[in-house]
């Protein structure tokens, strides 16, 4: 779920890195992806200990940016997720590409002049 462009989550949830409670490094991007959606302090905590946080306490960290949506009840998340899915498809044409540096947006176009710079290198160099 890290690797993903929007995360929802319902009430209750537990979110853990269980696998160092084996010994094993956390995989998926734990180590990368987790510090930059939580902050370094909360991930870290996480990444240590290996127990569960509920999902209320993680959407209540300043900036975190794990959650874009924590629905109402479980009972309702595949409806909040396919709205919150919607009002995306609608309002963004666009896709979010994240470094670690910044966050930047490219359109559609824009994507489709890179495509095509690269379409035309390979042509000259075939």
């Amino acid at each position: 779920a890290l690797g993903c462009h929007y995360r929802v989550t319902a009430p209750g949830a537990q979110i853990a890195l269980p696998e160092v409670k084996l010994g094993l490094i956390p995989g998926a991007g734990g180590t990368q992806r987790l510090p930059r959606a939580l902050g370094v302090e909360m991930a870290l905590n996480m990444m240590v200990k290996g127990d569960p946080v509920k999902s209320e306490v993680l959407a209540q960290v300043p900036g975190q940016k794990l959650f874009d949506k924590v629905t109402t009840s479980a009972d309702t998340l595949m409806d909040e997720a396919m709205a919150l899915a919607a009002a995306v498809t609608d309002t963004r044409c666009s896709f979010n590409i994240v470094s670690a540096r910044e966050v930047s947006v490219i359109s559609f176009s824009q994507i489709r002049i890179i495509l095509g710079v690269n379409r035309h290198l390979d042509q000259v160099t075939h």
